[in-house]
């Protein structure tokens, strides 16, 4: 079996049209191509040298790898190929671990020490005693804080980089993973993974793992958009087109965001909703964020409104003072040298350090979710382990 690599974004990729890396990796034969590259000693990453070893016409790998070359997700010099993002492999995985498991130990015992605050933050938020605050710190500390407003403050340090400037006038960062089980447990099966789609002032967004299609707004719109692309009949007509999904797409969002809008008002009943609205209310509670039961209508999962921002701020203080100088400190610590693949390929450390990040509080998590600080995601088959929420911003 050939192998190939997986890849996901930090940041937004934008529309999936000819600017968009997934419309390329998305080809055959590309993640194949993107593991060759990755996985080979410098003098052996040519074009033709892959092309031998996938048994694939080397015109067809040129007009991938010049297509990959366009949208700066390889580079090319004097014939040799390159990642211009970071990417772990299974020889990688021993050494990542060693700089992310002891910190992320270290951080998850000293924020359970704390408990009885953070206990005392979230039973003030507008949500409990609906849901328990081990299910409300799941969102606000794994999720808001950990892949969120701690990944801001590390950015201003300068330990982490979260902008890079690419075509199209796109900002994303680009992560690779070697498709085999150790590197799997890595980038698929950690709660590190935040999926938000916002509009009209409300957020739906959900975090877990990435261990599958999670049944939400975000995956379900991404899937709509790269099944157009999938059908490979005319890619001129599917650019065309897309600009017309985007705008239709993005009008369902805001529908949806107005109907969440009216029922968080207390607008319960059915019957004030119109035939049109009902097709909208049955599409939000087949994702799971709302209920329809005996002609009433309720949100069914955490709701963090405005007024809860200052407690999430206290949150977020006392949690960023127990992980910004033990993060920093290792960051600082960190040899440029390290024997990774990312580094062979001349990444910046600051980009590793994204992704290492990733691997820290993912780890924390599990940790924390194993001692009962936080909710356990329940596992769905096909989908992975995550929780939703819907934030009013």
């Amino acid at each position: 079996m050939t192998k190939k690599l997986k890849l996901y974004q930090y940041g937004n990729c934008g529309p999936y049209d000819q600017f968009n890396p997934f419309t390329v990796y998305n080809q055959p034969h590309a993640a194949e191509i993107l593991y060759q590259i990755a996985s080979l000693d410098q003098s052996q990453r040519t074009r033709l040298e892959i092309a031998e070893r996938l048994n694939i016409e080397v015109d067809r790998i040129s007009v991938l790898v010049d297509e990959m070359i366009h949208l700066n997700i390889i580079s090319e010099f004097e014939e040799c190929l390159s990642l211009n993002f970071t990417v772990i492999l299974n020889e990688d995985v021993q050494k990542i671990d060693a700089f992310s498991l002891s910190l992320s130990q270290q951080i998850a015992k000293l924020l359970i020490n704390e408990s009885p605050f953070f206990d005392d933050c979230a039973s003030r938020l507008n949500a409990n005693p609906q849901f328990d605050v081990s299910r409300l710190l799941y969102h606000i500390i794994a999720c808001e804080i950990f892949d969120g407003s701690a990944i801001d403050l590390l950015a201003d340090h300068q330990l982490i980089k979260t902008s890079k400037l690419q075509k199209g006038n796109r900002d994303y960062i680009l992560f690779g993973f070697e498709d085999h089980e150790k590197v799997t447990e890595m980038s698929d099966k950690l709660l590190c993974s935040c999926n938000t789609l916002t509009s009209n002032g409300v957020s739906f967004r959900s975090f877990g793992d990435g261990n599958g299609q999670r049944n939400d707004l975000y995956r379900h719109q991404n899937i709509i958009k790269q099944n157009i692309y999938k059908t490979r009949l005319n890619d001129d007509v599917n650019h065309s087109y897309m600009p017309i999904i985007e705008e239709n797409l993005k009008k369902d969002v805001q529908i949806l965001s107005e109907l969440v809008h009216r029922i968080n008002k207390n607008e319960n009943n059915l019957d004030l909703f119109s035939n049109e609205e009902k097709v909208y209310l049955k599409y939000l509670n087949t994702l799971e964020y709302i209920e329809i039961k005996n002609d009433r209508v309720e949100i069914s999962v955490p709701v963090f409104t405005v007024e809860d921002k200052l407690i999430m701020a206290e949150i977020h203080s006392k949690v960023m003072a127990i992980v910004l100088p033990l993060f920093k400190a290792c960051v600082q610590s960190f040899p440029a040298s390290m024997d990774i693949t990312a580094l062979k390929h001349n990444v910046e450390v600051t980009e590793l350090m994204n992704e290492l990040w990733h691997q820290v509080f993912g780890n924390i998590n599990e940790q924390l979710v194993e001692k009962g600080f936080l909710s356990q995601p329940p596992f769905i088959e096909g989908q992975g382990r995550y929780f939703r929420a819907i934030y009013f911003e």
